[in-house]
């Protein structure tokens, strides 16, 4: 395998795991800390429009990796938004 294909491969799961996190920790009340703050990290993650590249931890932002991967960020929110625990 390439390591082109292995990096895409790589940030398409970065971005499924932070849609999955948020689809099932969303409604995490804060007692459960540790599903809360894996939902609100994943939503921070998904919704900031911000411009940079990478943040303060050195981390790729979504709309970052959206755009190296050609994918609607866009659609990609809207579905996880849609999305329910048991989905």
């Amino acid at each position: 395998m390439s390591k082109q294909i292995a990096s895409r491969r790589l940030l398409i799961a970065i971005v499924r795991r932070a849609v999955l996190d948020f689809a099932v920790y969303k409604d995490a009340p804060k007692e459960q800390q540790e599903q809360y703050r894996l939902g609100t990290d994943a939503a921070g993650w998904l919704f900031f429009d911000g411009k940079e590249t990478r943040d303060e931890k050195g981390r790729y932002s979504y709309l970052y990796i959206c755009d190296l991967l050609d994918l609607d960020p866009k659609a990609i929110r809207a579905k996880a938004i849609s999305l329910t625990r048991e989905d």
